[in-house]
């Protein structure tokens, strides 16, 4: 079954990875977080301790990140959450942004959008509403 295959993606993720990427169904089947959209923070403090940063996406619904933000003054650590950005990004709106371009495929815009996230991390860019 599942159970074997589930605690080794668990214990890779929770002690391996540093910026960790879910769905938010991969974030209820591997650590029982019903709705990470709304509390991505829980993920890094209860089930992610190694990790600086989670990016959570829920289709339609847009997506959620909590990164670790460490004072450069006294060193002390935070967590630092952002909810519900790139909300609702719908086929149409990106169509006319695009001059009218037609939408053929959809394929590859979630890898897309965690490149440009992975992107900004990379620039020490905050992840901004």
């Amino acid at each position: 079954g599942w159970g074997a295959a589930k605690a080794k993606i668990a214990a890779f993720l929770t002690f391996v990875a540093d910026v960790v990427k879910l769905g938010a169904e991969e974030a209820e089947f591997l650590f029982g977080v019903k709705d990470a959209m709304t509390r991505p923070d829980l993920l890094l403090t209860e089930f992610l301790p190694g990790a600086s940063a989670v990016l959570v996406t829920d289709g339609p619904r847009g997506s959620a990140a909590a990164a670790r933000v460490v004072s450069s003054s006294s060193g002390a650590s935070s967590i630092s959450v952002v909810t519900a950005f790139a909300k609702g990004i719908d086929v149409a709106s990106v169509s006319s942004a695009w001059g009218g371009a037609k939408v053929v495929d959809t394929t590859g815009a979630g890898d897309a959008f965690v490149a440009g996230c992975v992107a900004a991390l990379g620039r020490a860019a905050a992840f901004e509403a």
